[in-house]
């Protein structure tokens, strides 16, 4: 089935950050350090999700649905011959507020969007998708999950008849399977394996424009050499087949693969020998190449008019 990637949005961000202007790094390296929270909590969720005895069940996750001009993304998809689970991970602070008087949820005092709405959009969306391709009698069940082991839920009694479906991360398996035995007596829905199938096929990736979203040209970037992975520091030094900081003396054989990698992701799909000696910061285009070839990249054309780019996945 479909299993999690890191977000389009982290990996672009993340490639950004390697060549953005001063200006935009505070901003850009907060974006960061928010989306890669959500993403550990969703991999914290994975490992609980392997506590479920899920033989019989299609696992569908990072799914983007369009439902008509909806478009709707879902964390995580169990689909089971009884009914289908959605699941949404959220990974906000220590105390999460409920408040069922004024419909809104708090964290940590902060307002956040209403997990409770999302979650009752996303249900409701699901089943039109999937009434509309022939599915209208598969029940849709939904979680919303904190992986922040340490949270603290206080749910208003106006949201009481939710409760059991907002849980802590270490609850999920047990919740799920209780959700299965209240399913046990009911008729199983014979196409949910083709109901994945149809989801699966649904499945519209995010793309992201990352200069755009941040209001950064390709005149803007600044190319700062190869960055240390062990003190972050730019302007590693190329030795005899190998990278040497010159601030921690760390050494790498690979530092060169992500600079490039971001290129990629950010300026532009495909990379020229002259561009790559500019992003790595060195002068022997034979040394380039050479560094090209070996991590994987399809060369296209020859002489200095030829370009690389990544394989397709």
């Amino acid at each position: 089935m479909k299993y999690r990637r890191k977000p389009v949005e982290l990996e672009c961000e993340e490639a950004l950050l390697l060549f953005a202007p001063e200006n935009k790094l505070s901003s850009l390296l907060a974006s960061v350090k928010k989306r890669a929270s959500g993403y550990k909590g969703e991999r914290e969720f994975d490992y609980h999700l392997g506590l479920v005895d899920c033989n019989e069940f299609r696992i569908i996750q990072d799914v983007r649905l369009i439902h008509h001009s909806q478009v709707f993304q879902i964390d995580t998809m169990i689909f089971t011959p009884k009914f289908v689970a959605i699941i949404d991970v959220k990974n906000n602070g220590r105390v999460i507020d409920l408040d069922g008087e004024r419909d809104q949820v708090y964290s940590d005092d902060e307002k956040l969007s209403n997990h409770i709405a999302q979650a009752r959009r996303h249900k409701i969306l699901l089943q039109r998708w999937l009434a509309e391709r022939g599915f209208r009698d598969y029940p849709v069940e939904f979680f919303v999950v904190y992986s922040n082991p340490k949270v603290i839920l206080q749910i208003s009694p106006k949201y009481e008849k939710h409760f059991s479906r907002f849980l802590l991360i270490e609850n999920f398996p047990f919740k799920f399977n209780e959700l299965c035995d209240e399913y046990a007596k009911c008729a199983a829905f014979e196409g949910y394996v083709v109901a994945a199938k149809q989801v699966l096929a649904g499945h519209r990736p995010k793309q992201m424009d990352v200069l755009r979203t941040w209001g950064v040209t390709k005149e803007d970037l600044v190319y700062r050499g190869v960055q240390c992975s062990e003190c972050n520091r730019f302007g590693m030094l190329r030795l005899k087949g190998m990278w040497q900081c010159p601030n921690c003396k760390h050494i790498s054989k690979h530092a060169h693969e992500p600079m490039i990698r971001a290129y990629l992701i950010v300026v532009d799909e495909q990379i020229s020998v002259s561009e790559c000696c500019k992003v790595l910061g060195i002068g022997s285009r034979f040394t380039a190449r050479r560094l090209l070839l070996h991590i994987g990249l399809i060369s296209i054309g020859s002489g200095r008019g030829g370009t690389y780019k990544l394989p397709k996945r």
